[in-house]
């Protein structure tokens, strides 16, 4: 019996290994993601020799990793690094497989890590907050905080929706919002629920017809934009104008903190190192990226964003649209975006980086480009 690793094997070996550490909790501190970077290297650099890529593609690869190994000098932290390490190795990656991949690894951990908390054979850690006038204690299930429960959840269904797409009925509706409900009585963690309900509406929204999906393809783009906006405006003017100060309290201090952040360490080309700094909890994605790593790191990731945006425009592709449009809220309130395993709508990047598929609409581009034989194989140029 012949027993072959193949090339690619290696890279979702690496890409499976990433989202069970996130899937049971794992924090970015924790020296199993050093291992995992080399693992992630190694399988970038043996997929190098097994696929063909452009000088656009050797140029925007060697790019994206030059700045993830600029900002895990500069900030200590490994998630744009392992970012960056993942989109370049995404050549010739199916990302339907690859959901249903995630999908399965994401469902099992999360009903092993919030059965067994509530089984009591893990700690199920609990957290007394004070809001609407009096104190609410909040349950993590098994994870680090409530919000990372409620998150994961979103995430697994966010995932479920977008392989099931086109077989939803009313029954997987009922089970998806019990689910919410449910998790959500334990965590009260409010924007999560909100935004599964917001995620779940869009996919029963996205069928009822023709205008209704104009609609949801020009809104990934407005809600980034405005949210980046509001974001950088209302950190600059806190404590200046009385409606941010009250808006302020609308988002439990979030736009307190940004403002904190904004002011201590501004902006860097390749990030601060906030591990250390405890004066405050950074909770808005847009400025996350912005100060944490760096304006070059917002930059890659603003323009990966921005050719999903047009992709889905020009794909007229609502299923896509669906899954962007919630997570670009909820980055709003939480620091995941940076995180490929987290912020999963990056994984829609790849094809555009690789496969130049916003080409794809002219088949004449694309026979240009191998008359010209502008693909590099590293194998055959050894």
């Amino acid at each position: 019996m012949n027993f072959q690793i193949k090339k690619t094997d290696i890279f979702y070996i690496f890409l499976y290994l990433n989202v069970f550490c996130k899937g049971i909790g794992l924090n970015n501190s924790s020296k199993i993601y050093l291992l995992l970077i080399c693992l992630g290297l190694l399988a970038v650099f043996l997929k190098m020799f097994s696929d063909k890529f452009t000088k656009k593609e050797i140029g925007i690869i060697a790019f994206m990793l030059l700045i993830g190994v600029g900002t895990f000098i500069f900030t200590k932290s490994p998630t744009f690094l392992l970012t960056s390490i993942t989109l370049s190795g995404m050549k010739n990656i199916n990302i339907d497989k690859t959901f249903k991949g995630m999908f399965k690894i994401r469902f099992i951990t999360y009903i092993v890590m919030v059965g067994f908390s509530l089984l009591g054979v893990i700690p199920n850690k609990s957290v007394y907050m004070y809001r609407d006038n009096g104190f609410d204690i909040r349950y993590a299930l098994g994870y680090g905080h409530p919000n990372t429960t409620q998150i994961n959840l979103f995430i697994i269904i966010a995932l479920y929706i977008y392989i099931r797409y086109e077989k939803l009925n009313v029954f997987d509706y009922l089970v998806l919002v019990a689910s919410n409900i449910f998790i959500y009585s334990y965590t009260l963690s409010r924007t999560g629920f909100v935004c599964i309900f917001i995620l779940i509406i869009l996919a029963i929204y996205s069928k009822v017809g023709k205008k209704e999906k104009i609609l949801l393809l020009k809104m990934p783009k407005i809600i980034f934009m405005f949210m980046l906006i509001f974001s950088i405006l209302t950190a600059i003017l806190y404590g200046k104008l009385d409606i941010i100060n009250e808006l302020n309290s609308i988002f439990n201090g979030r736009i307190a903190y940004s403002h904190y952040y904004w002011n201590q360490y501004g902006l860097s080309l390749l990030g601060n190192n906030l591990r250390e700094d405890d004066n405050a909890i950074f909770d808005n994605g847009y400025l996350y990226i912005i100060i944490q790593f760096g304006v070059l790191c917002f930059g890659i990731i603003a323009w990966l964003l921005l050719k999903i945006f047009r992709n889905i425009r020009l794909e007229n592709d609502t299923k896509k649209a669906i899954i962007v449009i919630p997570f670009l809220i909820y980055i709003f309130t939480e620091s995941f975006a940076p995180n490929i395993f987290m912020n999963i709508i990056l994984l829609f990047a790849a094809p555009l980086i690789f496969n130049d598929e916003e080409n794809k609409v002219n088949d004449n581009e694309g026979d240009e480009l191998r008359k010209k034989n502008e693909y590099y194989n590293f194998n055959a140029n050894l």
